[in-house]
């Protein structure tokens, strides 16, 4: 349940049910992408959804939104490297002759996976802090 504070401190107005129904729809989208982190193509088409209300919020408010999504969550969509600095480190594998990362044992693996999810957990964190301070919402 999303608990909202309905006075908009910023303009000194209260935000409409249908806006405030709105934000809960995409803080619901973008917890969702995040937390489909493994399934690029489930992530886009979350991402597809929370741009579908463009049109549909204010756009300072869309604004706002747009600029976390970009910072935060197109990256684990389109860089195809964002794991990167966590898969290939030297202490989880080697690279073989072909250039082919190899991770080196089931625990090198296990490792990755929690740094992994630690590094979601962070980022479903930040998105909690953000839809907090800029919109009221409470957490997820």
């Amino acid at each position: 349940m999303i608990n909202f504070i309905p006075f908009d401190h910023r303009k000194g107005l209260k935000m409409s049910e249908e806006i405030k129904g709105k934000l809960a729809d995409v803080y619901v989208l973008m917890y969702e992408a995040f937390k489909g982190y493994e399934d690029r193509c489930y992530m886009s088409n979350k991402l597809f959804d929370i741009m579908q209300y463009h049109g549909q919020l204010p756009e300072d408010v869309f604004g706002k939104i747009k600029q976390f999504v970009d910072e935060n969550l197109r990256p684990l969509i389109f860089n195809a490297d964002y794991w990167s600095d966590i898969i290939k480190n030297d202490s989880n594998g080697s690279y073989d002759e072909n250039n082919h990362f190899i991770i080196n044992s089931n625990r090198s693996l296990e490792n990755i996976v929690f740094k992994k999810y630690e590094h979601i957990c962070g980022l479903l964190d930040k998105l909690g802090v953000f839809m907090e301070e800029e919109f009221h919402l409470g957490r997820l």
